[in-house]
């Protein structure tokens, strides 16, 4: 398994709205922060994924006349301009946009192949993450063979719009899977002609 060594002041686990403050907080006072979260977006349950919407001091309505100071104060106005509809995505994107402004934060968060579109994005400011092992357990803990990178992890799923997502970006087609088969051979065990054949292209 690979592994990789990164030195900051603190590091917040969690990309929740508490943990995605701690860290801007922390970035603007002059820390090196990493923030890691096993979700694909922050914002935890205010999310996207869970669509919680937060509603802080004004409770619903019923506190006409308070308001969130500080960070999630910042937050609720940008979010007023960006996104008058509430749509749960641009909340998303808000978020990622604040902590991407800090150059003080390093963001290790989880690539989700069922929203493509945000791959490319994670992989720019990430790059080492097209390589990386990762496991996927949630009832246990991971063991030495759960760990799988990106494109086996993708082959064996079956995922071919993913499969060629990361080949286009340079992903290593001659990678093995745990149990020794090449991804070439996991795919066509699985009958999946179509990835075998755009891996053998992006051999080199």
């Amino acid at each position: 398994m690979r592994s990789e060594n990164v030195r900051h002041d603190i590091t917040i686990v969690g990309g929740g709205l508490a943990g995605t403050c701690a860290a801007i907080a922390a970035a603007r006072l002059g820390a090196s922060v990493a923030l890691v979260t096993n979700r694909p977006v922050l914002g935890g349950n205010s999310s996207s994924e869970v669509r919680v919407w937060v509603v802080g001091a004004t409770g619903h309505g019923k506190n006409h006349f308070a308001r969130e100071g500080g960070i999630m104060g910042e937050l609720f106005v940008e979010n007023q301009y960006r996104n008058i509809d509430g749509n749960p995505y641009i909340w998303d994107a808000l978020l990622l946009d604040l902590v991407r402004a800090e150059p003080g934060i390093s963001l290790f968060d989880a690539l989700d192949y069922d929203r493509l579109d945000r791959v490319p994005d994670i992989l720019a400011r990430d790059p080492a993450s097209l390589e990386r092992p990762f496991a996927e357990c949630i009832s246990r803990a991971p063991k030495p063979e759960d760990y799988q990178t990106p494109l086996v992890r993708m082959v064996a799923r079956g995922d071919t719009a993913a499969v060629r997502l990361l080949l286009a970006h340079g992903a290593n087609a001659a990678i093995r899977h745990p149990d020794g088969r090449s991804v070439v051979e996991v795919a066509r065990d699985q009958g999946n002609e179509e990835i075998a054949q755009m891996l053998e292209r992006g051999n080199p």
